[in-house]
Parts: structure tokens; C-alpha cells; sequence
């Protein structure tokens, strides 16, 4: 788990340091900074890691999200994440699972530069603290039952704004669970990753 996180890290510092060595380059021609406000939906695909990945199924994931940024480079977030993901359990019907309902706050970096005359591109880095709720569906087993926790979200990607109305982008977060009640009676734990596509708009 540590050098998965670590990865996530590291390659989201890369992609600013990359970043910010273009806009450096391309400042004295025009090079500016993202909207101050935006908001975003999206779709794609979740799991859990861990003892709990191995009984899950990757699944659908979406998300909503507000963004405020104080400066070009500096923002902040708040986040809803859901997901549904099915057992891969022989003890269970395959039509029982896991529908997720996550809320966090983040701090987001990003080191956005102009690609050309109507499209921003902004590579960032996000992370901060929230919670989580599992909701055990279509089961009377007593292996699983439902529950929640805090939760550190981390995530890195790239927004796309084009001619300063619509946002599109490509982002990846890893939810790392503070605490994971799912399963009863047996020690299984399991974070949790999104990678998802998202349209929006900002101003």
C-alpha cells in the first residue's frame, strides 16, 4: 500500500515539475492560469486494494465535484465519489456488492500553461481528508455488513479547458481508509481506487 501511494506521488510530481519547466518557457508569450471557479462530473471505473480487492469486482465509479482556486497554481476541492462494486465471493450470489458514498475536501496544486490559443492544459496533484460509507446491498449473509470510516484521498491527473467555458479531464485518486468495518469476523482490509474521465465548466 505505502509504495502505491508513493507512486501516485511521485508520478504527479513529475508531471508538475514537467509543467512548470513549460510554463516557464512559455511565459513571456501568454502562458496563463486556470478559471477561479469550476464544476465537474464523470464516470469510470473503481476497486478496492488489499484482502478486500480480492473479493470485489472492479465496477462502475462517478463523481461530482466543485472547485475554487485562489491562484493559478493553488485550489481547493470538495468531492463526491460513489461506485458499486460486486462480490467475488463463492459464498454469496453475484448480485450482492458494495455501493460506495464518499465526501472529502482536498488541497489541489496544479501548474497549468497554455497549449495554444484556446486550450489550458493543467496537470495537478490533489489530496486532503474525508469519509466514506459502504452500503452492503441484497444480503442477509453475515460475512459483510455495512459501515464507514475516515478516509485520506489522494489523486492525479489533468484538466483540459478549452476557450474558457468547458473542462475536460482525465484523474485518478487513491482513497486510503482509516478504518474498514465490511467484513465481520475475519481481518480483511482494502482501500480504494478511481481512475475516471470529466466534463465541466469554470468561469
Amino acid at each position: 500500500m505505502n509504495a502505491r501511494r508513493m507512486s501516485i506521488w511521485s508520478v504527479g510530481a513529475a508531471a508538475l515539475l514537467l509543467c512548470a519547466q513549460a510554463q516557464a518557457s512559455v511565459g513571456a508569450s501568454g502562458s496563463d492560469g486556470a478559471s477561479r471557479i469550476g464544476a465537474e462530473a464523470g464516470m469510470g471505473v473503481s476497486n478496492f486494494t488489499g484482502d478486500l480487492g480480492d473479493r470485489t469486482n472492479t465496477g462502475v465509479g462517478w463523481n461530482a465535484r466543485g472547485v475554487y482556486n485562489f491562484t493559478q497554481n493553488i485550489g481547493v476541492e470538495v468531492t463526491y465519489l460513489g461506485a458499486h462494486n460486486t462480490f467475488d465471493d463463492p459464498r454469496l450470489p453475484t448480485n450482492e456488492g458494495i455501493t460506495t458514498t464518499s465526501l472529502s475536501g482536498d488541497l489541489k496544486l496544479a501548474a497549468p500553461f497554455r497549449a495554444n490559443s484556446s486550450m489550458i492544459i493543467e496537470p495537478f496533484v490533489a489530496g486532503g481528508f474525508g469519509g466514506a460509507f459502504y452500503t452492503v446491498t441484497e444480503t442477509n449473509s453475515p460475512l459483510y455488513t455495512s459501515g464507514g470510516g475516515a478516509q485520506v484521498p489522494m489523486g492525479v491527473g489533468a484538466n483540459f479547458l478549452i476557450d474558457r467555458v468547458a473542462t475536460f479531464g482525465l484523474r485518478g485518486d487513491y482513497l486510503a481508509n482509516l478504518s474498514n468495518t465490511l467484513v465481520t469476523n475475519e481481518s480483511v482490509h482494502g482501500n480504494q481506487w478511481a481512475a475516471q474521465a470529466n466534463i465541466g465548466i469554470h468561469y
